[in-house]
């Protein structure tokens, strides 16, 4: 049996239509929303699993704790991070030492941020004193949840790329899967833009609308390197992402102890990686999140998530990037194309959907379920839905 956390209904009839694609039941499967607690996931008696969308261990902690993850970085002389330093008192004379060198304006964010949250431009030890008397005086430290009372203050990259000139972070994709305890991770080879609200202006990087580049900062809808920053080549985009990808790579040698929940000996979990780019192409890691919202723009990843989490081979979307056990037998008695060619009735509709979703155009038929695109896909499920519900499939 498989036991998913999430929130999104269209994502768990996706799953359930890959399970029965695959020649599983779909009663082998439960979905549970955000929020259920370790020990309410013991309650349902977790030994009826075999999958779970729940990963624990050493390397969690490292990766998805932002001041964990730049100490690391630190200790490594990692180069694809920023110059931050950690601390949790005003008075430390390393935090009045920073402000002496690289950039004028630099950032102060708390660890406990989420989203954008509590994320501010500083250009002074009298900024940051002010910011963290006011955040200690309003609590938001003690709310449930928060463990810690560090904080960060991290350069901030001047000479940035930019799409339509706006500066932007790439949200890279990560799927690790531990299977049998052999870990694998996998890393998406399209990214989305995430933009700022409005054009960056090096004289305005105090205001938070030239800079904060979280989503829903602006509207538009963007995949790299389908559409590549301003000025950039096709090879600067090429040289990009290999950059990214050997990033990552570094990272996942050194940190692949996971661990599903309980006793299990399979579990998966996606992580969503911020990346900055600077003009010459060199990635900037900013954080790995361990709940990464999944936007419409990459619905069409979803059934490769799943189809990773239950033993499958990358595809089309993601690539191996580290582990994957030679000889590895999956659950897997059809291809994953057998589910996506219930999606497409047409190669003509296949490409339709790929010159709207990725701007290029995809002509093996074979790969007619990464051209998911957002209405037709939602269209179909909730066709088969409906369908299910009548016959009381659904629970």
């Amino acid at each position: 049996m498989f036991l998913v956390k999430g929130t999104n209904l269209l994502h768990k009839e996706l799953f359930i239509i890959i399970l029965l694609s695959v020649d599983m039941k779909e009663e082998a499967f439960l979905y549970l929303f955000l929020g259920v607690t370790h020990t309410e996931l013991l309650k349902i008696g977790l030994e009826q699993f075999n999958t779970i969308s729940v990963l624990y261990g050493d390397s969690f902690e490292v990766l998805t704790k932002q001041h964990h993850l730049l100490d690391w970085f630190d200790s490594i002389h990692f180069p694809a991070t920023l110059p931050a330093i950690v601390a949790v008192d005003t008075k430390d004379t390393a935090v009045e030492d920073f402000f002496k060198q690289g950039t004028k304006v630099k950032f102060l964010k708390f660890a406990y941020g989420f989203a954008g949250e509590y994320v501010y431009a500083v250009d002074s030890l009298d900024d940051v004193k002010r910011i963290v008397k006011e955040i200690h005086e309003k609590d938001i430290i003690t709310q449930p949840g928060q463990t810690t009372r560090k904080w960060i203050v991290q350069d901030m990259v001047e000479d940035i790329a930019l799409l339509d000139g706006y500066k932007f972070h790439l949200r890279v994709w990560l799927v690790v899967v531990v299977r049998e305890k052999e870990t694998s991770v996998y890393i998406s080879n399209y990214h989305t833009y995430e933009l700022a609200k409005e054009r960056y202006d090096v004289k305005r990087l105090k205001e938070k609308p030239v800079w904060d580049s979280h989503k829903y900062q602006n509207t538009r809808t963007a995949v790299f390197p389908m559409e590549l920053p301003d000025h950039w080549s096709a090879t600067d985009g090429a040289n990009a992402m290999e950059s990214i990808k050997s990033s990552f790579k570094t990272i996942y040698e050194h940190h692949h102890q996971f661990k599903p929940s309980y006793k299990l000996k399979n579990g998966f979990a996606i992580f969503g990686a911020d990346v900055l780019l600077d003009s010459k192409q060199n990635p900037y890691i900013l954080e790995i999140n361990s709940r990464p919202a999944l936007y419409k723009t990459f619905d069409s990843m979803i059934p490769e998530y799943f189809h990773l989490a239950l033993g499958g081979a990358p595809m089309k979307l993601f690539s191996t990037l580290y582990g994957i056990p030679e000889g590895r037998t999956t659950p897997f008695s059809k291809p994953l194309e057998t589910f996506y060619k219930t999606i497409y009735p047409s190669i003509s509709a296949l490409n339709t959907a790929v010159e709207t979703t990725f701007l290029v155009p995809f002509d093996n038929d074979s790969y007619r379920g990464y051209l998911l695109y957002q209405n037709m896909i939602r269209k179909k499920v909730h066709r088969v839905t409906k369908k299910k519900h009548r016959t009381s499939l659904v629970k």
